[in-house]
């Protein structure tokens, strides 16, 4: 991974809605850009690694849908829906895997513990709205000190949801899924991995005064895309990968290549100078090559299946 050695701001309260490209005022920039590649990459190693078989399984259609709904509601910045459909991902994981444990693991006839676990899912599925709600508000506080969605502002979505929540149940709900993912919540994103790796395609090309932001915009767009039809996309990516010659993670195992964000975010910065900037997408896709050594071929079989995907989708 390699850096080779404006805009204003959105006021002093909270995060940027965007990364400031190409800052002249910090010297250290281009050090700061090759530390977080490095401890980016080494998350993601460590992700893929232990990828399993379910893995986003609530990452993606009706669930992804819904949160992003609540986040667009609430008027919540991008980085906050994209954390919390991480966050509820890890949470329902682990939360169902602790109920199946507990349910399976007493000495209760069998035909009891089946009817023990519906009764259980029939209670999960009526508190999925609430746990929605309580990983965006847990999102919103990690992104920003000011524009959180409170206990106050999350009981009055739910109650136009028709689900009357007490304001105790709402801060209880928090509780429980800060609990389960043991208070480990500072997750990176894949809008993470994509607004640091423009940050060095801007640093890099600065000479060439490329639209990075407005491969920022695209991009966003595309993650919403892809978590949406999810399924579809990353299926479809290894179709594609059975004939042709990939050399990398997608033609290794799904769920591998469904975990790796950096991956990801390389395919759709790719997508993005693609639909916005089809003269620069030859010099971009090389920039990327050496900024993250995802192959040409994976990149390139990336864009293909999300294009596809988003015309496929337009025309639905």
């Amino acid at each position: 991974m390699t850096v080779h050695k404006e805009r204003s701001h959105c006021g002093i309260f909270g995060t940027p809605e965007e990364p400031i490209f190409n800052n002249p005022r910090c010297q250290d920039f281009p050090q700061m850009l090759q530390d977080s590649l490095i401890n980016m990459a080494s998350h993601n190693a460590r992700d893929v690694q232990k990828a399993g078989t379910r893995e986003g399984v609530f990452r993606q259609g009706v669930a992804a849908n819904f949160l992003f709904l609540v986040c667009e509601k609430l008027q919540m910045p991008d980085q906050v829906k994209f954390v919390a459909i991480e966050l509820f991902d890890r949470f329902m994981q682990k939360h169902l895997a602790e109920l199946y444990e507990h349910v399976y693991s007493n000495s209760t006839p069998m035909a009891q513990k089946a009817q023990d676990w519906q009764n259980i899912m029939d209670k999960v599925q009526k508190q999925l709205y609430l746990r929605v709600v309580s990983c965006c508000q847990i999102a919103s506080k990690l992104n920003s000190h000011y524009k959180v969605i409170s206990v106050g502002r999350a009981k009055r979505y739910l109650l136009e949801l028709g689900h009357n929540y007490t304001a105790n149940s709402i801060l209880q709900s928090e509780l429980r899924i800060l609990k389960t993912l043991g208070f480990h919540v500072a997750i990176l994103s894949p809008l993470d991995f994509v607004e640091t790796i423009l940050q060095v395609l801007a640093y890099n090309t600065v000479s060439l005064d490329l639209p990075v932001s407005v491969y920022r915009c695209v991009s966003v767009k595309l993650l919403t895309v892809l978590h949406l039809r999810r399924d579809n996309i990353y299926r479809n990516l290894l179709r594609m990968s059975a004939h042709t010659s990939l050399s990398g993670k997608v033609r290794s195992r799904l769920c591998e290549a469904q975990a790796d964000k950096l991956l990801l975010a390389t395919g759709i910065i790719a997508a993005a100078t693609y639909i916005s900037d089809q003269q620069h997408t030859d010099l971009v896709i090389a920039h990327l090559l050496r900024i993250t050594q995802i192959t040409c071929e994976d990149i390139e079989d990336f864009v293909s299946t999300l294009v596809r995907e988003v015309h496929t989708s337009a025309d639905l």
